[in-house]
């Protein structure tokens, strides 16, 4: 199957400049023929909907439609309108399964002419998501119609999504013919002008055999006191519901019926053509049935008003379905000043999610913060992760970002609850700077042994070292040289803070969290990273109690020594090596190494140890004389 489109526009630039023209081209022998109308303009022609190459079926007819730049949207006063020039009929239709869709249609001058008139016999038309317009201008403009059916033959039309109004006679009026008219979600008013006619006449005479399907309609504002609903004696079958009028009529065409609506709390603005559902409150309001899987004609889209809006489970009746306004995002003044002070994106963008809202009232504190950053802070952020920074400069994705943080917000205001649990959640090495986690404190557990050797020597290692000095004393061969004692002399505070903590630190251990120990020792990485983070540590300190504060500044200099040894200790530790290690850290490992050297210290004469390093004439023992020796290759 082959479909073909060809376009039209009276401005030039497409196939054809007139409708006509396009559909005398129409080919319906492998597939649709399509006519699409380009411009937003009226076409004054009398149109001939027929004549095609080939023989129409439900797939392969004739459409006439518009493109979206030229669809009317459902106003009635714009969109591309096709319109019949003098006294005559707009479309003729003289052949079967033509489509008509998405136009407005007027129609001619004079007197007795229709928008569209169906000739004996032609079945299967479409009209849906159109617009009809009888223009009624007073006496002269009698005898018209919307629809019209030649009084002949067995014609079948459906009328769908569709608004017709202003016709001096009837607006869909069904003339002595036999068939089937099926009509949906149509908003017909304004009939009966000039005749007592009625909205929807079907049939006008009597005897005919008609069968209608009128579902979801509302028929109202006819002249002339004309009943909106009207069907003459016959044979008929209506398999109609949920059909809406502004007298009694309603169940003409079948059943549950809504009737005597009044039409001014039930559409927007009758008086100037205007008939979308007013609100929520209006009688047609989801006041219909759903009809999606009851097409009467399979070319239809049943999930969409004439406008386009989904329609719900629950339609309403009518052409148009009701779209409530969102609600009010009105700014405070606090807000808008805070806003101004904002990225570009966020003072263009002025649409507050109802989360916003909601959350936005309670944080009068933190949009003060946020406009006025104190420079501890302002240093402390900017070294911090993207959604910390997020928080100090609005960006085009702080929308969605803000929707979901408001506990994250909260922490802008000052450090609080709120504040420590975000951090809680933040890189393990910081949290162990501000708080010690779970995970801390049972690390710390396992540490127990360690720690007790940086804070002070265990009895046993007291017991050991007691044991030899006189055996270092005993030696007669040791004698420290002066400048070994003067350098040792040196190193007392660099020792004592190393081997046991000043009182003054034990009665801030005692006092201190976990978290505070881990401070008395920094392994290298914890040492980098510190290094790192000042600007954050800054941010921390203000939150330290007066008696920390004070006490922390009395002890910058053991500090210093435990998290970055000095100068001298720098050149002192790398020739240490084993010994420098036992002071530092006693482990199984060590309690076994030094078990193993008792008796080699206790000897007078020292064997050889095995330090593999020199030592120099500035590194000695308190308390022992010694001479230069030569220990498997190590120098006193």
């Amino acid at each position: 199957m082959a479909d073909t489109t060809v376009t039209v526009n009276s401005g030039g630039g497409a196939d054809y400049t007139t409708v006509q023209a396009a559909i005398d081209a129409s080919d319906v022998s492998t597939g649709f023929f399509k006519v699409e109308i380009q411009n937003n303009a009226t076409y004054t022609e009398t149109i001939t909907a027929g004549g095609s190459t080939g023989t129409p079926t439900i797939a392969n007819y004739l459409w006439i439609t518009a493109i979206d730049a030229a669809y009317h949207g459902g106003d009635t006063t714009t969109g591309a309108k096709v319109q019949a020039s003098g006294n005559n009929h707009t479309f003729t239709c003289s052949e079967n399964f033509v489509r008509f869709e998405k136009l407005r249609v007027g129609i001619g001058t004079g007197i007795s002419n229709e928008s569209f008139r169906i000739n004996s016999g032609i079945t299967d038309l479409l009209v849906e998501r159109c617009i009809l317009d009888g223009n009624y201008r007073g006496d002269t403009d009698r005898d018209k119609d919307g629809f019209f059916t030649v009084a002949t033959g067995s014609p079948s039309l459906t009328v769908y999504n569709t608004v017709i109004f202003n016709y001096a006679r009837a607006n869909i009026h069904w003339d002595g013919a036999n068939g089937t008219c099926n009509a949906e979600f149509v908003t017909s008013a304004q009939a009966s002008q000039d005749e007592n006619r009625g909205n929807f006449r079907i049939p006008k005479d009597t005897g005919l055999t008609v069968t209608t399907n009128i579902y979801n309609c509302v028929c109202a504002d006819s002249g002339n006191s004309a009943t909106e609903y009207v069907q003459d004696s016959g044979t008929h079958t209506n398999n109609g519901s949920h059909n809406a009028a502004d007298d009694t009529s309603g169940g003409v065409f079948g059943t549950n019926a809504v009737n005597s609506i009044v039409i001014t709390d039930a559409w927007t603005a009758p008086a100037t053509f205007d008939y979308t559902i007013k609100d929520a409150s209006s009688a047609l309001y989801q006041a219909g049935t759903d009809r999606s899987g009851s097409k009467p004609d399979s070319r239809v889209d049943a999930t969409i008003d004439i406008a386009g809006t989904t329609r719900p489970a629950t339609p309403s009746i009518g052409a148009y379905e009701f779209v409530a306004a969102g609600p009010d995002r009105s700014i405070t003044a606090d807000q808008d000043a805070f806003l101004a002070t904002q990225s570009a994106t966020l003072v263009r963008e002025r649409t507050i999610t109802a989360d916003q809202d909601a959350f936005l009232p309670t944080q009068a504190a933190a949009l003060t913060v946020r406009n006025d950053i104190a420079v501890a802070q302002d240093a402390f952020l900017g070294t911090q992760a993207a959604p910390v920074k997020l928080i100090v400069k609005a960006t085009a994705a702080q929308d969605g970002f803000l929707a979901t943080q408001a506990a994250t917000l909260g922490n802008i205001a000052a450090i609080t609850a709120a504040q420590d649990a975000f951090l809680a959640t933040q890189a393990a090495t910081f949290a162990t700077i501000i708080k010690a986690t779970a995970d801390q404190t049972a690390f710390l557990a396992t540490q127990s042994a360690a720690l007790a050797n940086l804070i002070d020597i265990t009895a046993a290692q007291d017991a050991f070292l007691a044991t030899q000095s006189a055996a270092l004393s005993a030696s007669t061969t040791r004698t420290i040289t002066a400048a070994q004692d003067a350098f040792l002399a040196t190193q007392a505070a660099t020792a004592k803070a190393i081997v046991k903590a000043t009182t003054a630190q034990t009665a801030l251990l005692a006092t201190q969290s976990a978290a505070l120990k881990l401070v008395a020792k920094v392994t290298s990485a914890q040492s980098a990273f510190l290094a790192t983070q000042s600007a954050a540590l800054t941010v921390v300190a203000p939150g330290i109690v007066a008696d920390h504060a004070a006490f922390l500044a009395t002890q910058s200099a053991p500090l210093k020594a435990i998290l970055k040894s000095n100068a001298a200790q720098s050149a002192f530790l790398p020739t240490q090596q084993a010994n420098a290690k036992l002071i530092a850290k006693a482990t199984a490992a060590h309690a076994a190494f030094l078990a193993t050297q008792s008796s080699v210290l206790i000897v007078g004469t020292l064997p050889t140890i095995g330090l593999g390093g020199d030592f120099t004439a500035d590194q000695g023992i308190p308390g022992c004389t010694l001479s230069d020796q030569n220990l498997n290759g190590s120098s006193f």
